[in-house]
Parts: structure tokens; sequence; C-alpha cells
């Protein structure tokens, strides 16, 4: 797979774009704003318990449903999760979590 990462420099909003051998494109789900906590969130139905900025969901580029197909994150100090669904392989979920780490500040 070929991944690429960007950051919006006036929001810091990271973007992360794979485009898998199959040919299926995967973007960063964006986040929605929450009013009470003053910043963007991302609904990750519990399994990611920290905030961070490594913490990422993705989608299929252009899919109405927004259904997520990996999720990263971190659940303790020195600690991630990571789930992931068709069309990735574990191999290939691994492989972006780990570019997560390489790409610097995220």
């Amino acid at each position: 797979c070929t991944i690429s990462h960007s950051t919006n420099s006036a929001s810091g909003t990271r973007f992360i774009r794979v485009v898998l051998p199959s040919g299926v494109v995967l973007v960063s789900k964006s986040p929605s704003w929450d009013p009470a906590l003053k910043h963007s969130k991302l609904d990750f139905q519990g399994r990611i318990t920290m905030p961070s900025t490594k913490n990422f969901q993705l989608v299929e580029e252009g899919e109405s449903t927004q259904r997520v197909v990996m999720q990263f994150g971190r659940v303790g100090k020195d600690a991630f999760t990571m789930d992931y669904i068709a069309p990735l392989s574990a191999l290939q979920a691994f492989g972006i979590a780990l570019t997560v780490f390489r790409a610097g500040n995220y």
C-alpha cells in the first residue's frame, strides 16, 4: 500500500491517505466539533481511552456511511490498540499504525 500523511497548519488536523493494492482508498475520518470540550473529537466507541495526536480512524473514501475500517489510539501511557476490518489485512493495518510513529509528531 501507499501511505501519505499531511497536517493542516491552521487547525493542526492530521490527514492520512492510504491506497491499497486493490485500488481502495482509505482516508482519515474527519472529527466533529465538541462545543463542551472546545475541540474536535472522534467517537472510538470506548475502545480508545486516552487523548493523543496519534489517535485516528480510517474510512473508505467516498463512502457515505463513513464505516470505520481501521482505528488506532492510546489506551495507556505507553500502550496503544488497533482495530481493523476488511479490506485491510493484519499486516497492512500494522504497517499503517507504524507509520504514525515514523511520521514525526503525529
